[in-house]
């Protein structure tokens, strides 16, 4: 969920917390609150840029997995007699 700048909606909330709470304080106190905050914000928006890109990467990862195991499946043949005393 999105708002209209395409920000989510986890950061939409906390943009409404820090302009609710930081009139609340004085002048310079609620500059540094806001600019904390701020901080936050684009701390968190990295993180979810890496958060989507670990998780297309663990999606190829895993595909490449499987098809790597089904390719080498197709090779193997059954052990028999006296190849299980190696």
């Amino acid at each position: 969920m999105t708002d209209t700048r395409g920000r989510p909606a986890i950061n939409l909330r906390l943009q409404e917390f820090i302009e609710k709470e930081r009139n609340r304080l004085a002048i310079e106190h609620n500059n540094t609150f806001a600019l904390g905050f701020s901080d936050i914000t684009i701390y968190r928006g990295f993180l979810e840029v890496i958060a989507l890109r670990h998780r297309q990467a663990s999606h190829g990862l895993h595909a490449n997995t499987e098809a790597m195991v089904a390719s080498v499946k197709n090779l193997m043949t059954p052990v028999i007699g006296d190849e299980r005393v190696i």
